[in-house]
């Protein structure tokens, strides 16, 4: 096979990939929208000697944010050890 057969096979797999992600994105738009209209209700919350008022969706969603940020800089540091300690041992 030459190489202009190979341009031809990656056009369409590469539609579909558009067109999966455009669909995946859809769906995820609109559960986060069901779940944010859900859950309006305003809910008490602490956090050290701070305390206020907020809907509950906003509580779920900033907690997410950051559990998925603390997981990414866990993930990264482990990496970060691993390559100094590659880098060590050659």
């Amino acid at each position: 096979m030459n190489d202009e057969n190979d341009e031809y096979l990656d056009e369409p797999v590469a539609s579909n990939r558009r067109i999966v992600g455009l669909i995946v994105t859809v769906v995820v738009i609109a559960v986060a929208g069901i779940f944010i209209f859900q859950n309006t209700d305003d809910t008490s919350v602490e956090f050290l000697f701070l305390s206020g008022r907020a809907p509950l969706y906003l509580v779920i969603v900033v907690s997410m944010i950051l559990g998925a940020l603390l997981g990414w800089i866990g993930s990264a540091i482990r990496r970060r050890r691993k390559r100094r300690i590659a880098h060590e041992a050659s």
